[in-house]
């Protein structure tokens, strides 16, 4: 789902946070700032002139604090004769105003105290297009920041992950697994009631977004709630990771209320350098922290879960990746895996805003309204302060031959607009459909800068390099002028805002679409699982031909599935620990 960098006026601007309920405003390390003392770390231990090197062992290193490293933090803790280290690059945030749902991403976003506020190479495919790609840099990672929508993927998605050879990750293999991650609000019959992560049915949904799952009806969809089932077709009021007042995270969830376990060990603004490894293993971790280079040893395993980004950065410092790429770069080799950083995949999303007949506009006249958003969120658990930003989601075909839902639409009862600032709720009446592409063909990857950047990651996206992506893209955008013209919404449609309504050809769509496409915010595949020669992981999460390190997180995703990828990355995590407490003995 796509997250604006500024959802409402309460994030007063590019750069800058609330540092608590009613606290000051700061300004954030400039990224120019921050470059310069990497530079600075990086040349003082090129040259050797180092500061204290210290030096600690543990049963396993966990390297990244997202959600993923929060699961395997609490799981492989629970053995208390284990000793887990836990590293995180960010920091670790207080600020409560992050527990609310709605402020998570307006604090977080675009703000480089708690993003990585990665920028995409310029994309050929694009007319040289680049754009940002916000990443949680803090403990939570982007569990901190996302739009929180809970999807588990189609069951066919994992059935084809075992077709391509990763045995135990069938849809029967990782339904518990799911179960097991998940408390939700209001029984089902479906998800889990006795998980960490809690979960539940947006409450107090706007009419309009009422209409919009009833407008499926003309259109061949019936409502489906149940689309984490086998079958996703149809419209529903979507289930969010959040218990309808707090943010569901990976701090909260999990790592919360384990952190008084003696033997968890927790390091934030810590900036992995490498892993080391001697000999085919990978033995420890450097990384600097306070000014200093420190090493840890794993006495058992190392686990990557810095995401789909940096896990593959990781290994290439490591010496670990295509050969020529780390020659080109004066890193020496440990292990030839030219697949590490390949197999980018990301579902490319359009965002439509409309002219609303209806008044909706939550703007005006806020200082009013908002007493009557906190009413709803203490109260009702629903209403603005509950959501990221929309309100219901479907699963669509973008033809009558697709055998499985290809699109995912999410409905917002509020419309957005681009600004210099970043991206604003508008303060008109209009209201967004945003359609992704569930499967797409095209693919990217993620290589290393020169040694001036510190080796810092480069993403570079095609985001159309498979002409198909582009069709299909097509189709989700007459689906959802289908949808806007419906009968069911024909008393709130009063036309398009910007250039949609002028598409009048093929070549127009075309142009429409690759001027105003956005990454849907979910990067994964790039330490691929599997048994081919592209694979970085077999279906144990083990790296091939290094002993003692794994990757569990969403760059070992093979393929796309068809949603919002949070409760998959959490439910590989899961997966993750149960396999390596299995190998442990």
């Amino acid at each position: 789902m796509v997250w604006p960098r500024s959802f409402t006026k309460w994030n007063m601007g590019r750069g800058k946070e609330l540092d608590g309920l009613g606290g000051a405003i700061g300004w954030p390390m400039s990224l120019s700032t921050m470059h310069a003392q990497w530079i600075k770390i990086w040349e003082s231990e090129q040259v050797n002139d180092m500061v204290e090197d210290e030096a600690s062992v543990f049963d396993f290193i966990i390297v990244g604090g997202g959600s993923a490293g929060c699961v395997l933090a609490n799981r492989l803790s629970a053995n208390r004769n284990t000793s887990v280290l836990l590293l995180e690059a960010g920091r670790e945030t207080r600020n409560p105003l992050f527990k609310i749902p709605v402020f998570g991403s307006a604090i977080g976003i675009g703000n480089a105290k708690y993003d990585w506020e990665y920028t995409t190479e310029p994309d050929p495919t694009r007319n040289g297009m680049s754009q940002e790609w916000p990443r949680g840099r803090m403990l939570g990672g982007s569990s901190m920041l996302n739009g929180m929508v809970y999807v588990r993927g189609a069951a066919h998605d994992y059935d084809a992950w075992e077709v391509d050879g990763c045995a135990g990750w069938s849809w029967a293999k990782v339904l518990p697994i799911f179960q097991k991650l998940e408390n939700i609000s209001v029984a089902d019959g479906v998800h889990g009631t006795e998980g960490p992560l809690k979960i539940h049915r947006y409450a107090r949904p706007h009419k309009l977004t009422l209409d919009f799952v009833r407008a499926h009806r003309e259109l061949g969809y019936a409502e489906n709630p149940n689309y984490d089932r086998s079958t996703q077709d149809g419209a529903a009021i979507l289930l969010s990771s959040t218990s309808g007042r707090i943010r569901s995270t990976g701090v909260n969830c999990y790592l919360g209320p384990v952190r008084n376990r003696k033997n968890l060990t927790v390091t934030t603004l810590a900036s992995v350098s490498r892993v080391v490894v001697k000999d085919r293993r990978a033995t420890a971790v450097e990384y600097w922290h306070a000014g200093k280079k420190h090493s840890a040893f794993a006495s058992q395993e190392i686990v990557l879960t810095a995401g789909a980004i940096n896990s593959p950065a990781v290994l290439m410092r490591s010496g670990i990746g295509p050969v020529k790429h780390l020659r080109d770069r004066g890193i020496a080799v440990e292990c030839d895996l030219s697949g590490v950083g390949k197999n980018l995949h990301e579902h490319p999303a359009l965002q439509i805003s409309v002219k609303s007949k209806t008044p909706l506009s939550r703007l005006k006249n806020q200082a009013l309204r908002v007493p009557r958003f906190g009413f709803d969120w203490v109260w009702h658990g629903g209403g603005v302060f509950s959501t990221g930003a929309y309100e219901a989601i479907s699963f669509v075909r973008s033809t009558n031959e697709k055998q499985h839902p290809d699109l995912q639409l999410h409905f917002s009862p509020y419309a957005l607009e681009r600004t210099e600032g970043g991206v604003q709720a508008r303060t008109d009446d209009s209201f967004m459909l945003q359609v992704n592409l569930s499967y797409p063909k095209s693919r990217g990857k993620v290589r290393l800068g020169d040694k001036a950047s510190c080796f810092a990651p480069v993403i570079e996206t095609q985001m159309f390099e498979h002409g198909d992506d582009l069709e299909s893209l097509k189709d989700g955008l007459k689906f959802v002028q289908a949808v806007c013209e419906s009968e069911n919404m024909t008393s709130h449609f009063a036309g398009y805002l910007g250039p949609l309504g002028d598409i009048g050809t093929a070549a127009e769509a075309d142009e429409f679409i690759r001027a105003n496409a956005v990454p849907a915010y979910h990067p994964a595949g790039t330490c691929k699982m599997g048994p081919d020669s592209q694979s970085v992981v077999d279906p144990r999460l083990r790296v091939y031909h290094i002993d003692c390190l794994r990757v569990a997180d969403a760059s070992i995703i093979p393929r796309p599935i068809s949603g919002n990828i949070q409760s998959c990355v959490l439910m590989i995590a899961e997966k993750a620990a149960e396999m390596i407490i299995e190998d442990s003995g």
